[in-house]
């Protein structure tokens, strides 16, 4: 006889995702979370994780542009173009409201390279296509960069910067946009 595992109602996988999105905010920190919980979250917003082997491939890449495939095979183009339109304006208004300019990623002039990452980082962790602990030491290392670069004072000059990172605030802003496209 096969045991049948329950899947947890889909609210309570969401309410799960979002303390866990609530404490990396708050401390920075990725705590262990079982990537088909993700999925699970994300497919529950219109997520489709069925793509071509060269979608998923892309997925593999490091670089945004060069994942971009694999992100609109997932998403569909139309909700990445969202996202990245959402980003520039969050991007903008963050500086507005704390008088400090983002870092830009060394060699472009690109400050919303942290903030795509997130998503797409996040969305390969859930494909199953990075392990947590690659997942947890990127996205810890951007977060920390993030925190030290809110830190700095104003007037301190703006070192183009080798990796990108994102503000403390973004996971939590992030996951409102997303959450947005629930069905």
């Amino acid at each position: 006889m096969t045991e049948k595992t329950e899947r947890r109602p889909i609210e309570e996988q969401v309410s799960t995702f979002e303390n866990w999105i609530g404490k990396l905010t708050e401390t920075g920190i990725v705590e262990e979370i079982n990537p088909q919980l993700v999925r699970e979250v994300f497919e529950d917003l219109g997520a489709n994780f069925e793509i071509s082997e060269e979608d998923r491939k892309s997925l593999e890449r490091f670089e945004n542009l060069l994942r971009r495939p694999g992100m609109d095979a997932v998403w569909g183009k139309d909700r990445v173009r969202e996202y990245r339109i959402w980003l520039r304006h969050y991007l903008k208004d963050y500086e507005t409201r704390t008088g400090k300019p983002l870092p830009v990623l060394e060699g472009t002039t690109s400050k919303t390279s942290g903030g795509l990452k997130f998503f797409t980082d996040l969305t390969v962790f859930a494909s199953g296509l990075m392990s947590f602990e690659k997942y947890q030491e990127i996205t810890e290392r951007r977060a920390a960069k993030g925190r030290l670069w809110q830190a700095r004072k104003a007037d301190e000059p703006i070192i183009p910067s080798k990796y990108s990172s994102f503000p403390p605030e973004f996971p939590q802003v992030a996951w409102g946009k997303i959450k947005s496209w629930r069905r």
